[in-house]
């Protein structure tokens, strides 16, 4: 089990995602496999003016789906399941409180399933941060995204 800690800065806060996964290395295909396990996000801020009125974090997967354990020593062909496959984990908050650890852990892929990521520009394993807020009575939107897997 992988575990990503990446802290997005905006204009004096901070949200801080911690995304979970597995990753695989195939040495039969040469190959890297993932499986999309989940989220976490927060914010903090050392200034006292900032008020954070919604935050919205997604994790996206996307990309084609086998079977696992079979694909590790298999056949690419006799072991896809789907074609660009989908998954989001994702954690929209109105009003979150400072430093409170949100989760979306309710939308993992099971334990039988990984993904190849085929496709540099649809890989999936994206973190899209988008964070509303005020800051010495100023409001404010701003975004950020970022790829997990590696």
């Amino acid at each position: 089990m992988a575990i990503v800690e990446v802290p997005s800065t905006f204009v004096d806060v901070t949200v801080t995602v911690r995304t979970y996964y597995a990753h695989y290395f195939s040495t039969y295909h040469f190959l890297n496999f993932y499986r999309h396990a989940g989220i976490e996000a927060w914010w903090s801020s050392s200034n006292s003016t900032v008020t954070v009125s919604n935050m919205r974090v997604w994790y996206d997967t996307c990309r084609d789906l086998y079977k696992y354990p079979e694909v590790m020593d298999q056949p690419l062909s006799s072991t896809k399941v789907q074609n660009d496959y989908f998954i989001r984990s994702s954690i929209e908050r109105s009003n979150p409180i400072k430093g409170t650890v949100y989760i979306d852990g309710s939308h993992t892929m099971p334990l039988n399933r990984v993904v190849l990521l085929t496709d540099y520009w649809n890989h999936g394993g994206l973190i899209y941060i988008r964070l509303q807020y005020s800051v010495n009575g100023k409001s404010r939107t701003d975004d950020v995204s970022y790829y997990v897997y590696r």
